[in-house]
C-alpha cells in the first residue's frame, strides 16, 4: 500500500464519487468552514453590527477608514483680535454684557426694546419723558405731587383732597372768605360774624330790626301796629274807626289818592314804582327806580329789591350798571333778574366794577 502523501490524497479524491464524499468529510473535519458574520470581509450581523473596530458598509463589515484631521497642523491666529474665531476652531475671546463681537472687537449693542426712556445700556438714551412725567424702569409715568397740599390737582389728573363747604381751595389750601358785603349782623359764611345788633334789636336775614310788639290795649279792631289785627267787627257794627267798631262811618278821601279811607276801605292804590306817603303817591319808594322788566317787592325778602323772571341775553352774575342814571346795580342769579338802587344803600360812588370782588357792586 502506498503512503498517504499529498499526491495520493488528491488522486484519490479526484477518482470516484465515494472518494469525493470522503474528501468533503475530511475537509470539514480539518476546520475549513466559512467565517461567521460580523467579522471583517463578512456580511453584517442581522442587527447591523460588526466586531469591534469594524463598521457595516454596504452590508459588509469593514475596517474604519482613517480620516486625517485637517486642523492637526493648524496654528491659531488672533492677530490683536479680542473675540471671535482663531482660525483653528477655537476662540480669541468672548464679549460680556450687552457687547457683541464685531471684526474681532467687543462693541456695546444698545438695547431699547420695550423701553420709552432711560439708559440704553451703552451710555446713550432710549428717550426722554414729557414734563411732569418721570422715568421708572424704562417707562414714563406720572407721580402725584401733594406735598403740603390739602386740596387741588395732584398733577396727574387726580385730587389732593376736597374742601368742606363753605371753604374753597386756593393754592392747595382750603380757605373760606368771609362775606359781609350786605350784612350788618349774622354769620359771615365762614363761621364768624358780620356783627351784632344793638340792644332792643334782632338780627333777621343779616339785618338788624327792632322787634315789633303788637298793641291792642286801646283797640278792639284794626291794625295791631305790627301788621296783625286787633279783631274784626260784626255785622251790627261793621266799621272800624280808630280801633273801635261803629255802626256808621263816613269814608274820608278828601285830598288823598291812596291809603285808608277811615272806614276800613281804601282811597286808592299807587302805580308800580310809586309809594303811598300820607295819602299821596310819590315816585320811588323802598326800591328806588326799578329797571324795565323788574318790579319792586318781587322778592319776599328783601322786599326793597327789584326783581323779575328771566334774564336778558348777556346778563350774567357779574352784573352791570343800569337804570336811567346808571346807579342801579343789575345782575342775573338762578334765572331771575335782581336790581338794587345804590343810592338807597348810601354808596359813595354808586354802581361800579370791583376789582377785589370780581363783579359789579355798589361802592
Amino acid at each position: 500500500m502506498k503512503e498517504k502523501g499529498k499526491k495520493g490524497f488528491h488522486w484519490r479524491c479526484g477518482r470516484t464519487a465515494l472518494a469525493l464524499l470522503l474528501c468533503v468529510g475530511v475537509a470539514a473535519c480539518s476546520g475549513g468552514s466559512k467565517a461567521p458574520s460580523g467579522t471583517e470581509g463578512q456580511s453584517c450581523r442581522p442587527d447591523g453590527g460588526c466586531d469591534t473596530g469594524l463598521v457595516c458598509q454596504a452590508d459588509v463589515c469593514q475596517k474604519k477608514a482613517v480620516v486625517a484631521d485637517p486642523l492637526a497642523d493648524c496654528t491659531p491666529s488672533c492677530d490683536g483680535a479680542k473675540c471671535g474665531p482663531d482660525g483653528c476652531g477655537g476662540s480669541c475671546g468672548t464679549c460680556g454684557g450687552l457687547e457683541s463681537c464685531v471684526s474681532g472687537t467687543c462693541q456695546c449693542a444698545p438695547d431699547c426694546d420695550g423701553r420709552q426712556c432711560g439708559d440704553d445700556g451703552c451710555g446713550g438714551s432710549c428717550g426722554d419723558c414729557a414734563a411732569a412725567l418721570e422715568c421708572m424702569a424704562g417707562v414714563c409715568i406720572c407721580l402725584p405731587e401733594c406735598g403740603g397740599m390739602e386740596c387741588g390737582d395732584n398733577g396727574c389728573g387726580g385730587s389732593c383732597g376736597e374742601c368742606d363747604y363753605p371753604a374753597e381751595c386756593f393754592d392747595g389750601v382750603c380757605q373760606c372768605e368771609p362775606d359781609c358785603a350786605w350784612s350788618e349782623c349774622g354769620d359771615d359764611g365762614c363761621g364768624g360774624s358780620c356783627g351784632t345788633c344793638g340792644e332792643g334789636f334782632e338780627c333777621i336775614d343779616w339785618e338788624c330790626f327792632q322787634p315789633c310788639e303788637p298793641d291792642c290795649s286801646k283797640a278792639e279792631c284794626g291794625d295791631d301796629g305790627c301788621g296783625g289785627s286787633c279783631g274784626d267787627c260784626d255785622e251790627g257794627m261793621p266799621y272800624c274807626v280808630a280801633g273801635e267798631c261803629v255802626s256808621e262811618c263816613d269814608p274820608d278821601c278828601k285830598g288823598v289818592k291812596c291809603g285808608d279811607d277811615g272806614c276800613g276801605g281804601s282811597c286808592g292804590t299807587c302805580n308800580d314804582g310809586d309809594l303811598c306817603d300820607e295819602g299821596l303817591c310819590v315816585p320811588g319808594g323802598p326800591c328806588g327806580e326799578c329797571p324795565e322788566g323788574t318790579d319792586c317787592g318781587y322778592f319776599e325778602d328783601p322786599a326793597d329789591w327789584c326783581g323779575g323772571d328771566g334774564c336778558k341775553p348777556g346778563l350774567e352774575y357779574e352784573g352791570e350798571c343800569g337804570g336811567n342814571d346808571g346807579k342801579t346795580l343789575v345782575w342775573c342769579e338762578e334765572g331771575a333778574t335782581i336790581a338794587i338802587d345804590c343810592d338807597f344803600f348810601d354808596s359813595e360812588t354808586g354802581c361800579a366794577w370791583s376789582e377785589e370782588l370780581g363783579y359789579f357792586d355798589c361802592l
